[in-house]
């Protein structure tokens, strides 16, 4: 069950990156807008989502 639930969160993670680096900045930053994000930073969490996916869902 936690194995499924973990799998589904890093396909969304992998799907959607650039909104779960606005909802991490909305919970974290005092003022989201006055950050900035780095270009590697989409790329990376769409690689780690499939990552932990692929683990997660094929018995890893």
């Amino acid at each position: 069950m936690i194995r499924t639930l973990v799998g589904v969160l890093g396909a969304l993670s992998a799907l959607v990156p650039d909104k779960i680096v606005k909802l991490f900045e909305k919970l974290t930053i005092a003022n989201p807008s006055e950050g900035t994000v780095r270009g590697w930073v989409g790329p990376a969490i769409r690689s780690e989502g499939v990552l932990i996916a692929a683990i997660s869902l094929l018995n890893g």
